[in-house]
């Protein structure tokens, strides 16, 4: 094989984000990937990914959520306006009354899936957010401590996507892998999808802050 394939998954909300109808054969386009900004011409139209040549035999598959049409270091950036709805820090008070508010609306829910003992865990369980700002987990459930600890990032997101966030880790008292059932159970949140679109916009607007100041432009 004499083209060398790689594949970049990296997408972000760019206010010249394209339009997957209007690609073409041809067509110029630009991604991010490994702290560069590429540019090159689409050579084929998959399903999901376009596959784009940069120079030489280098060739990018690329995720259509991940392409854009102006060159982000002169177009700039624009963030989801999802992320315009915020609220005041969270204290740890109103992060224990968003845990208990969650025990109580899904309590049946849980129940339905816990033993005794576990159902012991939820009633003594604790939570609280962590020191560091990330970009790849919201939460997680440490055993030991029977604590949920959320990411500083979502310390002024709105109380419905913590308490999202809260539901996915409490069903780690029972389950210790995102199975289908996991998945399944997730989704018994109202808010689950509004909550989930904040998460991705807030990670990759994290994402994108953190590496900007080393972009690099690559050309074909």
């Amino acid at each position: 094989m004499d083209k060398k394939i790689i594949t970049t998954g990296i997408s972000l909300n760019w206010s010249s984000m394209v339009d997957r109808d209007k690609l073409e054969i041809g067509m110029e386009v630009f991604f991010l990937h490994k702290k560069k900004v590429f540019t090159g011409k689409i050579l084929k139209l998959n399903p999901t990914r376009a596959r784009v040549k940069i120079r030489g035999k280098i060739v990018y598959d690329v995720n259509y959520k991940a392409l854009l049409l102006g060159n982000p270091l002169v177009d700039g950036f624009e963030k989801d306006p999802i992320l315009r709805e915020t609220s005041n820090i969270c204290t740890a008070m109103q992060l224990t009354s968003l845990l208990n508010e969650l025990k109580a609306d899904y309590g049946a829910v849980y129940k339905s899936v816990f033993s005794r003992d576990e159902m012991q865990k939820l009633s003594s369980l604790e939570a609280c957010f962590g020191k560091r700002e990330t970009y790849c987990r919201a939460g997680k459930y440490l055993p030991a401590r029977n604590e949920i600890v959320i990411t500083a990032s979502l310390i002024n997101a709105p109380g419905h996507v913590i308490k999202k966030v809260l539901h996915h880790e409490i069903f780690h008292i029972h389950f210790p892998h995102h199975g289908q059932m996991f998945r399944k159970l997730e989704r018994s949140y109202k808010k689950f999808d509004e909550a989930e679109r904040y998460i991705h916009a807030l990670f990759q607007t994290i994402r994108f802050d953190n590496i900007f100041r080393n972009l690099r432009i690559c050309t074909i």
